[in-house]
């Protein structure tokens, strides 16, 4: 196996798997959404518990979703990016390390995906692709 096809499995496996973790703290704030209770949500940017939650939902639940799909995981890691730094340095920031911690750890991940990309193994090397055979056919035809 050459290092290419190492490097986009590799990052096929890491935006899956951080996703699917992730999506399991999208859930249940995502039902909390849904069921009207918005308003217990924290709000710890001072924007309101209904936005905030609005706000963490879309990118714990639906980015997450999306960078499992591979499409414009560059852009979509970014709300988690924001997500996380929230978590770890306002959220818990009277916490200790430990409880900072898997924040950080998310926030690492999706660091390195917004720098690494989605690789082939993706929507957006399935486009890429598809592109390049039209493009290909045009210039034969």
């Amino acid at each position: 196996m050459d290092k290419d096809y190492l490097k986009n499995i590799g990052l096929l496996f890491l935006r899956v798997a951080i996703s699917i973790l992730m999506i399991t703290h999208g859930v249940p704030k995502l039902e909390m959404l849904l069921s009207g209770n918005a308003q217990q949500f924290p709000d710890p940017l001072g924007i309101s518990p209904v936005l905030s939650l609005i706000l963490v939902t879309g990118a714990e639940f639906f980015c997450s979703l999306i960078l499992i799909l591979g499409f414009k995981s560059r852009i979509f890691a970014l709300p988690l990016i924001f997500d996380m730094l929230i978590a770890a340095f306002v959220a818990h920031s009277g916490s200790g390390f430990q409880d900072k911690e898997p924040a950080i750890l998310y926030l690492t991940v999706y660091i390195s995906i917004a720098l690494l990309g989605e690789g082939k193994f993706s929507l957006d090397g399935f486009i890429e692709k598809q592109m390049e055979k039209k493009e290909g056919g045009n210039i034969n035809s």
